[in-house]
C-alpha cells in the first residue's frame, strides 16, 4: 500500500471515495473487488477520526431487541460473523454481563425473555469453521452469581442478571488499514493527507475532486464518473461544494466519548445502568446504559453524548464532561472509584443525530445508514453515505456498490466481500496460529510481543519481523520490545503509508492509543522515521509534541 499522488491524477476513475474511516475504506475495498476502478483520498491519516473513537464493541444486535427492530439483528449478526471471518486476528468474542434490576425492561424476566428471541435470531452466528470464533448462547444468572462476578454492585433492586456473548475488535484502526489494503491490493488508488477544496463541476455533473496535497502543498484533480462522499462528519462541508441548497446530509451531530481507564474487570464486558436523563448545554439526554469492556489490559468506558453545535474540526472534550462519565460510572459501580488521574486516554468522535439540535430540547442519535442521491438537488454523480454503525459498514458498501454499478452501467458483479479475507486474515484456527507463531518466532521473542504482533497483523506478522533487527542504526543491541517496535515503525513508514508520528503511535500500531509513550520510545519512533522520510531535528521534534498533545485535556497531561 503506497501513498500515490501521481496516480490519482493520471486517469479517469469509476469511483472517487472521499474519507479513509471505516465507512471510506469498505466502500473502496467493495468497489475494487467487484471490478470498479476506485481512488480514495483523505484529509487527514486514515481512520483518525470518529472510526478511531468506540467501545471496540463489534455488535451482534442484542441492544435492537428493546425496539424490537429484527432486521438490524440479523443485519448485525451476519456482518459480526463475516468480520470474525474476514479479520480473525482482529476480531474475537467477547462475554457480556447485564445486572437486572427490577421486574420492568431492566428485570430478569424481560432480559431473560431476550435472551430466548436472540438465540433464534443468532442461530447461525457460527457458521464459521475457526473454534476460536465459537458465540455460546447467553445464559441467565441468580443474584449471587452477579455479586460473584461483580462484587460491590450496588444490591437495591438487583434481581439476578444475564450473560450474553458478542465481539471485540482488538485494534478498530487496523482492521480500517486492513480494508484499505485490500483495496489497494486489488488496483485502488490512495492517499493519506489529501484534502478536498473542491469538486469539478460541469454543468449539473459532479466529475471529480480538486484535492491539495498536505504534505507538498500541491494542488491537483482525481477524475471520477461518481463521487461517494463518506466524509463523515465533513459531509456537509463537502456537499457545500457542490453550490446547491440542498438538504444537508447530516442534519445535527453528537460528540460521544469514551475513556480508557484501568482494568476493572477482567472477565467480561459489563452494562450497567446509566442515570435516566441529565441536561448537558441545555439538552436534555438518556444513558440507559453504560458499557464497561476489558481490553488489551485497560478498561474502555462509555459512552457520553453531548449535542455539538461547532465545526466538526473544533471538537473537544471539556473535564466537566469527564468528572460527569466518571460520576456514572462510579454510581453505577462504586468499587471503580475512578477519577480524572485514572484516565490514560480519551476518544472523542461525532456521530449524525435524527434531527438538527437545538430545535429539539431532546437529541436523539441517527439509528439509520443513509445513501443520498444528489442528483435530486441539480448534482448528479455525487452521492453521500451517513454511516451509524462500526459494525455493518461492509454491508452498507455492499449496498452502495451495487447502486453504483447500475447508475455506471457495469457489468453487474457479486458482492463477493464477505467471503474473502482481509490481508492478515489467512487464519483457519486462530489460538493454534497464535501458539504455532510463539513457537516458531526465530528472534526469540518473549512470548506476549509475538502475540501482540499476530492479534494486529495476523497472517502477515512476518512482514513486520522482516524489519526486524535487534540492533539500532548505531549496531547499538536493543530490547526485544523496542526491536519489535522499530520492525513496526518500518513496516508502518515503507508498507502502510504512516507520514507523521501519531500515525505510527496511534494507527499503525497499538503503541499508544491506550495510554502515553514513555518520551523515549516516541524519540525512537520519531528517529526511525526520520532516517526513513528524510526529518531535520526540527521536525522530529515538532513531532513529538504533536503526540504528547493528544494526552492533554481539559488542560491537564495525563
Amino acid at each position: 500500500m503506497q501513498r500515490d499522488i501521481a496516480g490519482l491524477s493520471s486517469k479517469q476513475f469509476d469511483i472517487a471515495v472521499i474519507g479513509g474511516g471505516i465507512y471510506g475504506a469498505c466502500v473502496a475495498w467493495e468497489a475494487a473487488s467487484r471490478g470498479l476502478s476506485v481512488a480514495l483520498v483523505e484529509k487527514n491519516d486514515f481512520a483518525w477520526a470518529t472510526s478511531a473513537n468506540s467501545l471496540k464493541t463489534i455488535h451482534g444486535g442484542f441492544r435492537y431487541l428493546q425496539n424490537m427492530d429484527l432486521a438490524r439483528i440479523r443485519e448485525s449478526v451476519v456482518e459480526r460473523r463475516n468480520l470474525m471471518y474476514m479479520a480473525p486476528h482482529l476480531v474475537h468474542p467477547l462475554p457480556v454481563l447485564v445486572p437486572a434490576y427490577g421486574h420492568s425492561m431492566r428485570g430478569l424476566e424481560a432480559l431473560s425473555a431476550g435472551l430466548l428471541a436472540y438465540e433464534v435470531l443468532s442461530a447461525d452466528r457460527n457458521r464459521l469453521s475457526d473454534p476460536s470464533k465459537y458465540i455460546p448462547s447467553g445464559r441467565r444468572l441468580s443474584t449471587n452469581e452477579v455479586l460473584e462476578r461483580l462484587p460491590g454492585i450496588p444490591k437495591k433492586g438487583l434481581s439476578g442478571g444475564i450473560v450474553f456473548y458478542d465481539a471485540q475488535v482488538y485494534n478498530s484502526e487496523r482492521l480500517v488499514i486492513a480494508f484499505l489494503e485490500a483495496a489497494s491490493r486489488a488496483g485502488a488508488c490512495l492517499a493519506n493527507y489529501a484534502e478536498v477544496t473542491g469538486l469539478l463541476l460541469d454543468g449539473g455533473q459532479v466529475t471529480g475532486l480538486v484535492v491539495m496535497d498536505r504534505e507538498s502543498g500541491l494542488n491537483f484533480q482525481v477524475r471520477s464518473r461518481l463521487v461517494i462522499n463518506c466524509a463523515g462528519p465533513w459531509a456537509n462541508c463537502i456537499t457545500a461544494m457542490a453550490g446547491k441548497n440542498g438538504s444537508q446530509p447530516v442534519p445535527g451531530l453528537a460528540r460521544a466519548v469514551n475513556v480508557i481507564v484501568p482494568a476493572i474487570f477482567d472477565d467480561y464486558a459489563v452494562g450497567l445502568p446509566g442515570k435516566n436523563n441529565y441536561q448537558v448545554n441545555g439538552a436534555a439526554n438518556k444513558t440507559n446504559l453504560l458499557f464497561v469492556s476489558p481490553w488489551r489490559g485497560y478498561s474502555v468506558a462509555g459512552t457520553l453524548y453531548t449535542p455539538h453545535n461547532l465545526p466538526p474540526d473544533q471538537l473537544n472534550v471539556t473535564g466537566g464532561e469527564l468528572r460527569f462519565l466518571l460520576q456514572q460510572l462510579n454510581q453505577a459501580y462504586p468499587p471503580a472509584d475512578l477519577s480524572l488521574e485514572n484516565i490514560t486516554f480519551v476518544h472523542v468522535g461525532l456521530l449524525p443525530l435524527t434531527e438538527a439540535y437545538p430545535q429539539q430540547p431532546a437529541f436523539a442519535l441517527d439509528r439509520r445508514y443513509h445513501i443520498i442521491d444528489h442528483r435530486r438537488e441539480g448534482r448528479d454523480g455525487l452521492w453521500t453515505v451517513v454511516g451509524v454503525k462500526y459494525t455493518t459498514a461492509r454491508d452498507v458498501a455492499q449496498k452502495v456498490i451495487t447502486r453504483a454499478l447500475i447508475r455506471l452501467n457495469k457489468h453487474f458483479r457479486r458482492s463477493v466481500s464477505a467471503k474473502m479475507r482481509l490481508p492478515g486474515g489467512e487464519i483457519e484456527d486462530f489460538n493454534r496460529f497464535a501458539d504455532g507463531a510463539v513457537d516458531s518466532c526465530p528472534q526469540g521473542l518473549p512470548a506476549h510481543l509475538v502475540r501482540s504482533l499476530v492479534h494486529n497483523y495476523g497472517s502477515e506478522y512476518p512482514r513486520v519481523l522482516a524489519c526486524f533487527d535487534p540492533h539500532d542504526s548505531q549496531g547499538q543491541s536493543l530490547p526485544g520490545d523496542l526491536a519489535l517496535l522499530r520492525a513496526e515503525v518500518l513496516h508502518a513508514v515503507r508498507f502502510e503509508m504512516a507520514v507523521k508520528l501519531a500515525d505510527v503511535v496511534l494507527r499503525r500500531t497499538e503503541l499508544g492509543s491506550a495510554a502515553r509513550p514513555a518520551r523515549s520510545v516516541l524519540q525512537l519512533c520519531a528517529s526511525e522515521m526520520a532516517r526513513e522520510l528524510g526529518w531535520d531535528e526540527a521536525r522530529i521534534t515538532r513531532e513529538i509534541e504533536e503526540v504528547e498533545r493528544i494526552y492533554h485535556w481539559n488542560g491537564r497531561e495525563s
